[in-house]
């Protein structure tokens, strides 16, 4: 008789259930808990409640996958039976729901009575203030003209007292003239030196980092200030895309399960940054990789 599709996880995972199996894994290679939390950044009291299978302890059914993937995969297990093996404990599969990033913009205001009337009775102070100024402003005469003012002073003052300038004459024009001032309105405009524009500016690019999903991975991201931007398990066809300025710190439970790219630039994955199929890296706003 041959074994069926749901026999083949618990035969991959064992018949204790993936807490024990998870133990065990951490047993043969002889570390600690500590050691663990070191490694992977998973809390204690979380790899003690996976190894008891006490999967209650997080908030949702994909919270529980995460954390198993992660755990499975630095351990070297084979995940997909782990994962397996969950959702037949947790009846079935849960689709991962997706963590919006908390927005930073003040709830909205509720104007009571009270404050509705306040702001009422302001804007019309405001309007009737802009009126008055308005009617005051269309009553005021007019100001005379700019040349009758000119010939009223002209006409009040004695003869004696205005001198008129007399004009240089062409001689004496071209006399004080700069040789370089002759020569430059004698020449053509072809001829004529282009004035120098000022250089461009540079452009301050607005950087961000998109994460693209290939195949299931865990990934998570922080901002230079330690703020979670995500923490999820991204699907394939998923794409997040986190604000600048980097640096971002990353972490991929899955090195090849997602795509990172800066501004329509692909960011490759070092070598030097994995460790059995996870990846830890810090993207620079500057597309550089450590």
């Amino acid at each position: 008789m041959s074994e069926g599709p749901a026999a083949r996880p618990a035969a991959a995972v064992g018949s204790g259930g993936v807490g024990p199996a998870l133990r065990a894994a951490r047993e043969r290679r002889a570390l600690t808990v500590e050691a663990v939390t070191d490694a992977t950044h998973i809390e204690a009291r979380l790899i003690e409640a996976m190894e008891a299978g006490r999967f209650t302890v997080f908030d949702a059914p994909v919270y529980a996958r995460g954390f198993i993937r992660k755990y499975g995969t630095f351990l070297e297990l084979p995940v997909e039976d782990l994962i397996a093996a969950y959702d037949s404990l947790a009846s079935g599969p849960s689709a991962p729901s997706m963590i919006p990033i908390t927005s930073t913009a003040p709830p909205p205001r509720d104007l009571g009575p009270a404050k509705f009337a306040a702001a009422g009775a302001a804007l019309l102070v405001v309007v009737g203030g802009a009126y008055w100024w308005w009617s005051g402003r269309a009553a005021a005469p007019p100001a005379p003209p700019v040349a009758a003012a000119a010939a009223a002073v002209e006409s009040a003052a004695p003869v004696s007292a205005v001198a008129p300038v007399p004009a240089p004459a062409p001689a004496q024009a071209a006399a004080t003239e700069t040789p370089e001032a002759t020569a430059s309105r004698a020449a053509p405009a072809a001829e004529r030196p282009a004035a120098r524009s000022a250089p461009p500016k540079a452009v301050v690019s607005g950087a961000a980092l998109v994460v693209t999903g290939l195949r299931e991975c865990w990934v998570e991201v922080y901002a230079p200030s330690g703020a979670r931007l995500l923490y999820d398990l991204v699907q394939a066809g998923d794409t997040r895309t986190l604000p600048g300025p980097g640096p971002w710190k990353v972490f991929l439970g899955n090195a090849d399960g997602v795509r990172l790219s800066l501004d329509d630039r692909a960011i490759a994955v070092p070598t030097g940054t994995r460790a059995g199929g996870t990846a830890r890296l810090v993207v620079s706003a500057d597309g550089a990789v450590r």
